[in-house]
């Protein structure tokens, strides 16, 4: 069960847990990505196939970068004030 200080801001990310830094020009796997946005492996492919996160393949590795988890958090951060603009009034 969730702690009931978590915040989901409704767009999958938990913006109260307590992350480690992202480092824009740093790569990051998957399951890095997951823990550094603190959301599960599963949310970050969700992210990837809906257009929300851009990957890059080694191989058959799966690398994102640091920026794309910037850009990522930016926009659902984006996202979430709006919402509250149109729902205050």
């Amino acid at each position: 069960m969730p702690n009931s200080d978590d915040q989901d801001n409704g767009k999958g990310i938990n913006t109260a847990m307590p992350r480690s830094p992202i480092i824009p020009n740093q790569t990051y796997s998957v399951p890095q990505a997951a823990a550094a946005l603190g959301v599960s492996t599963i949310s970050v492919w969700r992210y990837i196939y809906a257009g929300r996160l851009r990957r890059c393949r080694l191989g058959r590795r799966t690398i994102i970068t640091g920026a794309q988890l910037l850009d990522l958090l930016a926009a659902s951060e984006s996202g979430e004030s709006r919402q509250e603009k149109t729902h205050s009034g």
